[in-house]
């Protein structure tokens, strides 16, 4: 299931560029390994709720990311046709 889930978003992020997709996994993983830490310090461990926040907070990185994201590359494309 991992894999398929990682493959899956592997061939979304590729459609938003190599790039993006590359800063989408490493934002992703560091947020992911941080709140890891985070939780086993200040509780001993995660829980569901502390990792249903971190999905949040990563699902919310993420559209940040392909927001900016396309608003660069629409930026590029206009300075371009100039």
């Amino acid at each position: 299931r991992l894999l398929v889930g990682t493959l899956f978003t592997a061939l979304i992020g590729l459609l938003s560029g190599p790039a993006t997709t590359v800063a989408l996994f490493l934002l992703a993983t560091l947020l992911c390994l941080g709140a890891g830490r985070f939780f086993r310090r200040w509780l001993g461990g995660l829980t569901g709720d502390g990792l249903g926040a971190v999905n949040q907070v990563v699902e919310t990185l993420c559209y940040a990311v392909l927001v900016h994201a396309s608003t660069l590359e629409t930026g590029l494309r206009h300075a371009l046709s100039l």
